[in-house]
């Protein structure tokens, strides 16, 4: 969902963004799967589609590549500074870092929860990642 809410919030806040957005997980089951039919449905009446998301393995190309990586839950953002090499783990961060009054610090993965697990997880991505995208064009970085 969060590289979905990620580019919407880029096209609404900063059409001229140069910033690209991507998901990728640490423990995928099945590489190339669609999203889960619950996300599709949650983000659905919000004007997103996640319909040709694919589900995509991280590895350590994905991690150089990215000049910041945010995680959902400490335990991802752990496991993705494990896989990091050193002078990159800087750049890896939660999520909600960027919205520090939520007083939250890991995004449940709704996965094997409910619509409303869903949505819970929905709304605190969404306040997050339009907070990134704010920043990164008030800095002229979008």
């Amino acid at each position: 969902m969060a590289e979905v809410v990620a580019r919407d919030a880029a096209a609404r806040l900063a059409p001229e963004a140069r910033a690209s957005f991507q998901s990728a997980g640490v423990a995928v089951a099945v590489v190339g799967a669609p999203a889960d039919p619950r996300a599709i449905v949650c983000v659905a009446p919000k004007g997103l589609d996640l319909q040709p998301h694919r589900t995509r393995q991280v590895d350590v190309g994905v991690i150089t590549a990215a000049s910041r990586i945010y995680a959902l839950d400490r335990g991802v953002r752990d496991r993705l500074i494990e896989l990091a090499p050193p002078d990159i783990a800087p750049r890896i961060g939660l999520l909600t870092d960027l919205v520090p009054g939520e007083g939250v610090t890991d995004i449940a993965d709704p996965y094997s929860g409910t619509a409303v697990d869903y949505e819970v997880a929905f709304a605190i991505i969404s306040r997050a990642v339009t907070a990134l995208v704010a920043s990164l064009a008030s800095d002229g970085r979008a």
